[in-house]
């Protein structure tokens, strides 16, 4: 949902997205700055599918992260 240097913005946009109920957290990059993610899921196409929605509703610059065999 985003990426950030300053860890105080990505917690508050954590914060933001757990108010409405999205199971947000936040991942350090290899470059340092902090990723806030909404969830994970097992298999790309579950992430793909959900994706769409949070495009719509959230985010129309959404992307899915596959992290090391893990998305």
């Amino acid at each position: 949902m985003g990426s950030f240097q300053e860890k105080e913005n990505a917690l508050k946009l954590m914060q933001k997205l757990q108010s409405q109920s999205y199971k947000a957290v936040i991942l350090k990059s290899e470059n340092g700055n902090f990723r806030v993610a909404i969830d994970g899921y097992e298999t790309e196409s579950a992430a793909k599918s959900q994706l769409e929605q949070i495009r719509t509703n959230l985010n129309p610059n959404a992307w899915v992260l596959n992290q090391k065999g893990r998305i």
